[in-house]
């Protein structure tokens, strides 16, 4: 498995630790918390469709291609996010949520400008980068989810 596809599949996993639900009578919480999921759920489909296109044999030409649908699927789930009211108590919650999600679209067009050169050690860089950056995301968005979780209980 290469590092990109390695990559999809860590946020794939990540998009699957939905917000959890258990908000007593709350209404609005209880709204938000399955708009969040259907987003969320949604956005993990895309990706795990996307780690089959990444395979060891894959060209780093078909796998930037593969990282614009990426980036495609997280502009999606954004601008879903950004559509969805929050309850007051972790409106900011929400968007540092959309915040750090947002911060993969910055790393694939890093990774995709990195994996269109013809320099083996730069194309190495990139990956290690891109596993890196995606890795230190995928746990400030656990934490986030973790305190809206922590807030709506």
């Amino acid at each position: 498995m290469t590092v990109v596809a390695r990559a999809l599949l860590a946020v794939a996993v990540l998009i699957a630790l939905a917000v959890g639900t258990g908000c007593g009578s709350d209404e609005k919480a209880v709204k938000y918390v399955e708009q969040v999921n259907v987003s969320q759920t949604a956005f993990a489909r895309t990706l795990t469709r996307l780690q089959t296109d990444i395979t060891p044999d894959s060209s780093a030409a078909a796998d930037r291609a593969t990282l614009d649908r990426f980036q495609v699927a997280i502009t999606k789930v954004v601008a879903d996010l950004r559509g969805i009211d929050p309850p007051g108590r972790v409106s900011s919650l929400h968007d540092q949520l959309i915040s750090e999600i947002s911060k993969y679209g910055s790393t694939i067009q890093d990774a995709k400008a990195k994996f269109a050169s013809s320099d083996p050690k730069q194309i190495l860089s990139a990956q290690t980068e891109l596993s890196a950056s995606v890795s230190q995301t995928a746990a400030a968005i656990n934490a986030t989810i973790d305190e809206i979780n922590k807030k709506l209980h």
